[in-house]
């Protein structure tokens, strides 16, 4: 969220800001390994889904997200990660 909230500040309106992950924990053999206590202070640590970005997205700021992942043929991440790649413009 302070990336997201950072993002707002600094853009002017009419800019535009991306995001995109993926949802790694269906994919636990391509996901990064933390150690205990640095993984429980991750907040996302269990992955991110298109919905909470969105959601994210309007409590930053944006209040429209436009999805953008139906433009690649396929996941651009291994292990068929479901991937989402969002904009959002300042208004």
């Amino acid at each position: 969220m302070a990336a997201l909230r950072t993002a707002h500040r600094l853009l002017r309106p009419g800019g535009r800001v991306v995001l995109s992950d993926g949802l790694w924990s269906v994919a636990p053999h391509y996901r990064a390994t933390y150690a205990p206590e640095i993984a429980v202070r991750l907040p996302l640590h269990d992955g991110l889904t298109q919905i909470r970005a969105e959601r994210m997205l309007a409590e930053a700021g944006f209040p429209v997200a436009q999805g953008w992942q139906h433009l690649f043929p396929a996941s651009p991440y291994p292990g068929d990660v479901p991937v989402f790649v969002l904009s959002a413009v300042k208004p």
